[in-house]
């Protein structure tokens, strides 16, 4: 019972935040309270000191307090429970659309460790020389592709070797080890990017 109460006062709270949000709300609520504080001031002012005031501020019955308490109420829960539904549906576009865009990323990145892979294929069963532009042009493309999705630290470590397994291979032309090394590091270094992209898919939008 306590839980339920403490879920819909929450409740009432968020309703009330996004009612006041609504410009007859803040009206109301700013010519109540100003009621209520001149009531107030003409109620515990001695009227010899007011000579100019030559009427006296209505007074509400208890009915009528009441009523004006429930519509008041009504009225929050219903303006209020709509904006805030509203604003939940937003969110949950929002989210939708981020959580669309890093599964897109996720595309693009493994399109080009796929490319990466097809060249160190290569290099592991031509017997011709792989062009090292042709390494090169891939990297260029990928590092293009890291900076419109991360930052710059994250060029430096796909450039680096540093905690790469290599591992053995046979090149059918030992000239091609270069290019292999290269492309190999490079790969490595994106199904890194990729894995941490999955894991904030895991993390931030599973709910």
């Amino acid at each position: 019972m306590g839980t339920y109460l403490s879920m819909r006062r929450r409740y009432i709270n968020e309703c009330w935040k996004y009612a006041r949000k609504n410009w007859v709300v803040a009206v109301v609520d700013f010519a109540v309270t100003a009621y209520g504080v001149m009531s107030s001031i003409v109620e515990h002012t001695d009227p010899r000191s007011l000579p100019s005031i030559s009427f006296s501020l209505p007074r509400l019955s208890l009915p009528w307090v009441i009523v004006v308490l429930l519509a008041s109420i009504i009225f929050i829960l219903v303006e209020g429970g709509s904006r805030l539904r509203s604003a939940e549906v937003e969110s949950l576009r929002s989210q939708t659309k981020t959580r669309a865009e890093i599964e897109r990323q996720i595309k693009l990145l493994t399109r080009h460790i796929e490319q990466g892979q097809q060249l160190i294929q290569r290099c592991r069963t031509e017997n011709e020389l792989v062009p090292n532009s042709d390494a090169e042009g891939w990297a260029a493309e990928t590092e293009q592709l890291i900076k419109a999705i991360f930052d710059g630290t994250y060029i430096a470590r796909f450039r680096s070797g540093v905690g790469v397994p290599m591992g053995g291979a046979y090149w059918p032309n030992l000239k091609n080890r270069d290019v292999d090394g290269f492309c190999i590091v490079r790969v490595y270094r994106l199904q890194g990017f990729v894995d941490e992209l999955r894991t904030k898919l895991v993390v931030d939008y599973s709910k």
